[in-house]
């Protein structure tokens, strides 16, 4: 078998991950070899796959830039992934710079490499938890301790007219689209912050 160096902990360098993948696709360094041969093959059955990373990657900044601009002072990034070019706190921060940003996921290798995503001042932090388990993202002390729940945190039952919801911005790539329709995903789709 061959040596990895700098294995996180929980990290199996001999199967493809999405975080890896994705990291390579946008030029990153963390990822291994079956990572970049997945990726390959990937982009010889789908050519405009960088592209669309890339692309899916600037519509995320802006996406944060405008929530920013209409004053929302709060973000709970979910499925982070590894470190990469304008991450949601950098985004955010060139319209508020004293927002707050919670990044969610539960990858090993987000968690070894999260460095980046974590500012100095305290205002952003990880979560490691999955998605699906909306009471452990939202019941997290990091979370909670970073997210002012003044603003009434909480879950409500979808489609009720929340005044702010925490989005998701799609499970696209999913290997069973029921899944992507779960109490899970409801839960977190519907996770809101309401202003007072």
């Amino acid at each position: 078998m061959t040596a990895f160096p700098d294995v996180p902990p929980g990290v199996d360098p001999t199967r493809p991950s999405p975080v890896r993948v994705h990291d390579y696709f946008l030029g990153g360094t963390h990822n291994y070899p079956v990572d970049r041969e997945a990726a390959e093959r990937l982009k010889a059955t789908v050519p405009d796959i960088v592209d669309a990373m890339l692309a899916n990657r600037g519509f995320h900044g802006r996406a944060a830039r405008w929530i920013a601009r209409q004053g929302v002072r709060q973000f709970i990034d979910i499925g982070a992934g590894l470190p990469t070019r304008n991450n949601t706190h950098e985004a955010v921060r060139r319209v508020l710079p004293e927002a707050r940003v919670v990044y969610v996921d539960h990858d090993p290798m987000v968690a070894a490499y999260s460095g980046p995503l974590l500012a100095a001042d305290g205002t952003t932090t990880l979560v490691t938890a999955d998605w699906r388990d909306p009471g452990a993202v939202l019941g997290d002390p990091g979370l909670r301790r970073l997210i002012d729940l003044a603003d009434g945190l909480e879950l409500v039952p979808p489609y009720t007219g929340a005044d702010g919801v925490m989005t998701y911005a799609g499970l696209w790539g999913a290997e069973d689209i029921e899944a992507a329709d779960t109490e899970g995903s409801r839960g977190i789709y519907c996770g809101v912050a309401r202003r007072p």
